[in-house]
């Protein structure tokens, strides 16, 4: 569930979209669609993203794509023993020229020759998947959730619910604050109980610190969602963010982007830094020796 990194300022200024979605109501068998058993329902859910780790831990590489206000770019991702690596492979639809390709190099050479930056790269990436694990933990507690029938996802039926703040829910942190002001969509994949979806929105502006550290304006959306890979496991192939706020009074923030991740693989084994680095390299020389276009599922990017 971690494939797109969640930072310390995404998890204080998150929030989140709404997918359109008709649902139908259950015909063929009972549903307990009860408040109580949707929150046992979505903390299953969680308990489940949150375990599955423990099972499907083995080293990936798969290719990301990034879509902001400055552009798109999409990279070459590999995970190593401690750190994921990557290698920029596109920017706008172009392939790199000689000399964006000399940089990156450069780039990777110093972090392959580099254990202190290596050692603050696996300090941010523990502290993004702690963040992220707050917010999924909080999931439960923190809404009140309302049955709307079933949708049909890429896995099978998804029950399809919406969310609203739970107000005798008290945030146990600052930065879970922002849950406060976010209602919207959940989708559960019915057969696995794996949450496919989370879409919402703030319907207020959301404070930190009365408004001193920071605010989350009203509008603002998020979206995650999971898809089933390769028949077995789950992984985050496609996230948006599209929020506005400010931080310590005076700084603007604004937060549009989306992210979309595919072409999952294995790695032939466990890697060192040094050895993820020299196979992500080869990868992506094969890719750019090949002229290798995004796939087009990938593709369809807002604007």
């Amino acid at each position: 569930m971690y494939k797109l990194v969640y930072t310390s300022a995404f998890l204080l200024f998150v929030a989140s979209g709404m997918f359109a979605a008709t649902p139908h109501q259950e015909q063929a068998e009972q549903f307990d669609s009860s408040p109580a058993a949707l929150r046992q329902l979505v903390q299953r859910a969680v308990n489940n993203d949150l375990n599955s780790g423990k099972h499907f831990r083995n080293k990936e590489t798969y290719r990301l794509k990034k879509v902001t206000t400055r552009g798109t770019q999409v990279k070459q991702v590999v995970e190593t023993k401690t750190i994921s690596v990557s290698r920029l492979l596109e920017i706008n639809g172009n392939h790199l020229t000689p000399e964006q390709q000399q940089a990156e190099d450069d780039r990777l050479n110093r972090l392959a020759n580099s254990p202190d930056d290596q050692r603050k790269k696996q300090k941010e990436e523990k502290q993004d998947d702690e963040n992220a694990t707050k917010i999924f933990k909080a999931l439960p507690d923190a809404f009140i959730y309302k049955y709307e029938g079933t949708i049909q996802g890429s896995s099978g039926a998804l029950v399809h619910m919406t969310f609203t703040p739970d107000p005798h829910w008290n945030p146990p942190t600052r930065e879970l604050q922002v849950l406060v002001g976010m209602q919207g969509t959940l989708d559960i994949d019915k057969q696995e109980e794996r949450i496919a979806k989370i879409e919402a929105h703030l319907f207020r502006d959301v404070d930190f610190g009365w408004g001193i550290l920071g605010r989350l304006y009203k509008g603002g959306s998020f979206t995650v969602e999971q898809s089933k890979i390769d028949g077995q496991r789950w992984e985050t192939t496609h996230m948006v963010l599209d929020i506005t706020g400010k931080a310590l009074l005076f700084k603007t923030l604004i937060y549009k982007e989306s992210e979309f991740t595919y072409d999952f693989q294995p790695t032939p084994r466990e890697f060192s830094v040094a050895e993820g680095i020299q196979f992500l390299r080869s990868q992506t020389d094969k890719a750019q020796a090949n002229n290798q276009a995004t796939p087009q599922a990938c593709c369809d990017a807002p604007k």
